[in-house]
């Protein structure tokens, strides 16, 4: 609803949950200051200090404002939208959404007379949207179906309604309010399908898991999963326990193209190899995405929301695969070709804004002309922000010299900009950690292990050094490196010998290929930019992979397909810690984003996220524990062994330890790990050959 613009002498903010004033296109608490603002509630000093609040306003100190209680956001020609209350605010599938919008897009159909939408958590397959309406004379009779084509046309997949329920009229309290807590639970439709129960084998089966996934009610073969109320999340659910039950993995996207028990049973009869022939990604273990939220904002020019710390980024290669855009559309559409903030992290230490530059990895080494105004402009973007340091994730560090080319060209800006870290004495401690984290998954002691190091720049030579002042020396190492010929790794090799390392050593220069040395290793460290060097299948059974390589060092999906069928390698990204709080995700759509959100829908692109609640990566978390200990400094240029040692320390006094054995997004099971553990060829073979 458009309310217009302030009066005369009163002035109109809209804040978020910390209090902090948002720039047109964001949508947060209206509150209202200025000369007609009452003193409080009379005689009732609890509620005004509820309602009334003391707010710092950039550029014009602190001011005294009410809170309205009401959701609003400036649209971009300066009229002010209310949103409806922040009481019938809710969250679902990591989706904030205004529960008054939904409405108003029912009671915009003709045929509905009243309209109120609720959120339960007693439906099949959990929490849902239930729309209640009372239909309006004359409504035909299949409603229902009419209005999932309206909202279809006006609302993003994930704030439409799982069920609708017809009422004869809305159940009120005494002073003529909607008494929410009388609305009943819904019964679930069949779109017009009479049941059919199952009439094989197979169709039993999955009969078990539908009917158990939808308790109590029964579901017949061709009753539709999505008009039953199903979502995404339910569908990761059942597809998982499919998998199960036939022993060969379900893609989801099969699931979605077969939504009946019909259709699924068709589809698992069909040749094995016919299936499998797109090369779908095995099911792995699903993290909770509820610690993320999805918020679509205005390309206006307004400044984005305050950050205490910036972690500069590219565009990952998986969303161009989900929009189905080309490189250069995405990078033009959703980020019209300027940097933008992406993602804030709500961390135990400050917020961290995610910026992320218009190009891919791979234009970071072909575009070296357009690397330098794209990241000059979103260090400005920071400074703007309010962020005070701002780290290199990914391959940035490597294409600037370590970040010094960056500080070369900040040297003739003639404003401040915030501090850069390549954070790569952060990442060199996350990296150990979670070597640390898949030797204790796997039960084994480095002391027994032959370790190879592929790639030995200033990450892996970094994290080769830390391993070793830290943890027990293993038994062997085999050195192995694109770049270093074999005189520059015997250099290495005399550096280790005279620190005091008295195990094997090995040297296995690259020429071109992996040698076969490295699959000699039980455990493999990648740090290196040659992308798919590792052949999975060479990995000897009870093999660990440690990979923090930009691109990766090896295929996921090969890996995850070994995993899923035998169990008997370990893997893992090297880029993860474990929090002891879960760090609240907002991500920031572009306008471009609504067509996508709504086709694609909120699930698929949460997915994209890719970690666990109480998980951030250690480039990110760079950019806000900098500073926070006089020796968690700065690193630029060379990695100091000083330096990293002084990051692994300070992550071991705030409690951050090794994240869950993950790579781009699948998670390897813990009853699949178990499965490692158990087998005979998990142990190490030795350093004696």
């Amino acid at each position: 609803v458009d309310i217009g613009k302030p009066i005369a002498n009163t002035q109109v903010y809209l804040l978020d949950r910390h209090d902090k004033v948002l720039p047109p296109g964001f949508v947060g608490e209206l509150c209202i200051g200025g000369a007609g603002l009452a003193r409080g509630y009379r005689g009732q000093p609890e509620l005004t200090a509820e309602r009334f609040a003391e707010v710092e306003v950039p550029g014009l100190g602190p001011r005294r404002l009410y809170r309205t209680g009401d959701l609003a956001r400036w649209r971009t020609d300066g009229v002010l939208e209310c949103l409806g209350r922040m009481d019938f605010q809710t969250k679902l599938r990591g989706v904030r959404m205004e529960l008054g919008e939904i409405e108003t897009a029912l009671a915009s159909h003709p045929a509905v007379g009243a309209a109120v939408v609720a959120k339960r958590d007693d439906l099949p397959g959990g929490e849902a949207l239930v729309a209640y309406l009372v239909a309006a004379e004359g409504a035909p009779g299949d409603l229902a179906g009419e209005l999932r084509a309206h909202l279809g046309e006006r609302l993003p997949e994930a704030m439409r309604p799982a069920f609708y329920e017809f009422l004869e009229a809305l159940p009120l309290t005494p002073n003529g309010k909607v008494d929410r807590r009388r609305l009943p639970a819904p019964a679930v439709e069949r779109a017009g399908t009479d049941f059919v129960a199952p009439q094989t084998a197979s169709e039993a089966v999955l009969a078990e898991i539908f009917d158990a996934a939808f308790a109590p009610r029964a579901v017949g073969i061709r009753d539709n999963f999505f008009e039953l109320g199903g979502d995404s999340l339910l569908a990761v659910k059942i597809v998982t326990r499919v998998s199960a039950a036939f022993n060969r993995e379900v893609p989801l996207d099969a699931f979605l193209r077969f939504p009946t028990i019909e259709g699924l049973a068709r589809y698992l009869h069909a040749p094995l190899a016919a299936a499998e022939e797109d090369g779908e990604m095995p099911v792995g273990a699903t993290p909770d995405s509820d610690y993320l939220s999805l918020q679509l904002v205005e390309d206006d020019g307004g400044a984005p929301p305050e950050v205490d710390a910036v972690a500069l980024a590219y565009i990952p290669d998986a969303f161009a695969a989900v929009s189905g855009l080309s490189r250069e559309a995405l990078a033009r559409d959703w980020f019209g070709g300027k940097p933008r903030l992406t993602n804030t992290y709500d961390t135990p230490w400050g917020t961290v804004g995610v910026v992320m530059l218009p190009m891919f990895e791979v234009d970071l080494y072909k575009d070296a002309a357009g690397i330098k105004p794209a990241v000059l402009d979103a260090l400005r973007l920071a400074g703007r922000l309010g962020a005070k340091n701002v780290s290199l994730t990914g391959a940035i560090p490597a294409v600037t010299d370590g970040g010094v080319d960056i500080v070369t060209w900040m040297n003739g800006e003639g404003v401040n900009l915030p501090i850069i870290t390549t954070g790569d004495a952060t990442r060199t401690a996350t990296v150990v950690k979670s070597v640390e984290g898949v030797l204790e998954k796997a039960g084994r002691q480095l002391g027994a292990t032959r370790v190879a190091f592929v790639g030995l720049g200033s990450i892996g030579k970094g994290t080769l050094d830390l391993m070793l002042e830290t943890l027990p020396h293993p038994a062997a190492l085999t050195l192995c490196d694109f770049y270093k010929a074999e005189e520059r790794l015997e250099g290495i090799q005399d550096q280790l010998l005279a620190s005091g390392y008295a195990g094997e050593i090995a040297l296995a220069p690259a020429n071109g290929a992996l040698p076969d040395a490295v699959y000699e290793a039980d455990l493999i460290v990648a740090a290196t930019s040659v992308p798919g060097v590792i052949d999975i299948d060479k990995l000897r059974p009870g093999t660990l992979l440690v990979d923090y390589s930009f691109p990766p060092a090896f295929r996921t999906v090969d890996a995850a397909r070994r995993f899923a069928a035998s169990a008997d390698i370990l893997f893992t990204t090297g880029g993860q810690l474990r929090l002891g709080a879960e760090v609240e995700e907002t991500v920031y759509l572009p306008a471009a984003a609504a067509g996508l959100l709504e086709e694609v829908g909120a699930d698929q692109l949460a997915a994209l996220a890719g970690r666990d609640g109480h998980e951030m990566t250690g480039c990110v978390l760079a950019s806000i524990l900098t500073g926070l200990a006089p020796d968690v400094r700065v690193t630029l240029g060379a990695l100091s062994g000083d330096d990293a040692l002084a990051h692994y320390r300070f992550l071991d006094e705030l409690g951050l330890r090794p994240a869950r054995l993950q790579m781009e997004g699948y998670f390897l099971s813990d009853e699949a790990v178990r499965r490692f553990r158990d087998r005979p060829s998990s142990e190490p073979s030795g350093a004696a050959r």
